[in-house]
């Protein structure tokens, strides 16, 4: 039987499944780990407990299966730095795209060269951003410099492990802050300024290029001589397998964070340094923005705010009868600080209008407003664009049509959603991996949407007026 494996590495899980050539699929696994927070501000990963993930997956699903994988592709989240040493060895945390110990060297580099680096690499300047990760090693650990033979991100060090190269795909590479969107090679100035040597980065290959399983990697009598597929960033590969690759869609991605995104050919930046710009594969890039604060703040709500043992799938259908807008209760939800679209590391959450009538129902459901408000927001900024028409549903989100019919009924656009919502970065590194090693496989764009929400006027309008009141509280710097 011919099968894939295509692999989705996350912030808080590592998802891998076994796909057929018609896009079902037969099986699946997925392995968690812990978000470390050993200071305020950051947000680590073991890089270790990343690996043992991968493994444990792979293992798991080839225990399963008579014969070897046609391919095996790879998808990851982006903006993590691992600092790696001349045997590979991680010497420091994956520090994520939700850590703000930079905030000093970011605001330091936004004052002086963000805007510039910006416009060369598409990459805003932000605590998130790589860029700014390296000058706070500088500063804060310079042995730990003197022992980097190679920067990497998440899924080059992953590689890096499994192959014996250091290799990044462009798509990935476009999220270090460190590509130059004209040249697509690493920026000779930018690594001048940070001191970075060549030598220090991984060799950047095309989304398609294919490296095999390296004879001391435990997976190596399993995975010999399968295809190991580099894939290209969650974000590219979501659009990608949800089959949104033009402009008339927007994929909009809420899991642990959140996303939305338009894939273009070329690249385009924002003038005001609103929106990321990202190399997707061949002469496509993607286009849109990320929030910090998707599910991860409802895990909050429930954990350390309400402290309850009821599970979210039992609190968002109680939020369904509280009207919208929440009875005047309104949330910012900015409590990891915020990317798109105000790129604000120093932003704090808000609970506002807060009064006795108000319940756990009520805050579940401002919560859950609060990550479309926000969602919209970035909406609105592709929109001044491009002619959006739909959106196109993805991540853990999609399990719960009631969120879902909020998200239509705020945007005032219908929301599309497929069998493979919570699972399109993964099948997009199938896809991709399909089209490196010439095998078939069904594309999204032949499938039509499983079920559409259409907004409602009448909620719609009533939603308008709370999104203004949400604006205005942001703009007028409330949200402290």
């Amino acid at each position: 039987m011919q099968y894939y494996i295509g692999i989705d590495i996350g912030t808080s899980s590592t998802k891998a499944a076994v796909v057929l050539p018609d896009g079902r699929i037969i099986a699946r696994t997925e392995k968690s780990y812990p978000l470390q927070h050993p200071l305020e501000g950051w947000a680590e990963l073991d890089p270790y407990a990343l690996y043992d993930a991968l493994l444990s997956c792979l293992q798991q699903l080839l225990s399963q299966q008579e014969n070897k994988p046609a391919f095996i592709a790879f998808s990851a989240a982006m903006h993590g730095l691992i600092a790696a040493d001349a045997s590979g060895r991680a010497i420091t945390p994956c520090i994520t795209w939700a850590d703000t110990r930079a905030i000093g060297q970011a605001e330091q580099l936004l004052q002086t060269v963000g805007s510039s680096w910006y416009q060369t690499t598409g990459v805003p300047m932000h605590p998130m951003n790589p860029v700014a990760k390296i000058a706070w090693l500088q500063e804060q650990r310079p042995d730990l410099i003197q022992k980097t033979a190679c920067y990497c991100d998440i899924k080059s060090w992953l590689l890096l492990q499994l192959t014996g190269k250091a290799v990044l795909d462009s798509s990935c590479a476009s999220a270090m802050g460190l590509r130059n969107l004209s040249t697509g090679s690493w920026d000779e100035t930018i690594c001048a300024a940070l001191g970075i040597k060549p030598y220090q980065l991984p060799e950047m290959v095309s989304t398609q290029a294919i490296f095999f399983v390296q004879p001391a990697s435990p997976l190596y009598p399993l995975i010999r001589q399968v295809p190991l597929v580099t894939g290209a960033s969650d974000g590219a590969l979501s659009n990608i397998g949800s089959g949104v690759t033009g402009t008339e869609r927007v994929s909009l991605t809420i899991g642990t964070s959140a996303a939305v995104r338009v894939m273009v050919p070329g690249t385009h930046t924002d003038r005001v340094m609103r929106t990321f710009c990202y190399h997707a594969g061949g002469d496509q890039y993607i286009q849109g923005g990320a929030s910090n604060n998707g599910g991860i703040l409802l895990q909050w709500l429930r954990q350390d705010l309400l402290r309850t043992d009821v599970s979210l799938d039992q609190l968002i259908p109680m939020a369904a009868v509280i009207p919208p807008g929440a009875e005047g209760l309104l949330v910012l939800p900015y409590l990891l600080g915020e990317r798109a679209p105000i790129w604000d590391p120093r932003a704090t959450a808000s609970i506002l209008g807060l009064r006795q009538q108000h319940g756990q129902a009520h805050l579940v459901r401002a919560v859950l407003e609060s990550i479309c408000y926000n969602c919209y927001q970035i909406l609105q900024v592709l929109q001044e664009q491009y002619p959006i028409k739909a959106i196109q549903a993805s991540g853990g989100f999609t399990q719960e049509p009631f969120w879902l019919q909020m998200m239509a009924d705020i945007s005032g656009l219908p929301v599309q959603v497929s069998d493979s919502g919570t699972d399109a970065a993964l099948m997009g590194a199938v896809i991709t991996g399909a089209a490196a090693t010439g095998t078939d496989i069904i594309q999204p764009g032949d499938l039509l949407p499983d079920q559409e929400y259409l907004p409602d006027g009448t909620r719609h309008l009533v939603y308008r007026q709370v999104y203004e009141r949400f604006q205005q509280y942001i703009r007028h710097g409330l949200q402290c």
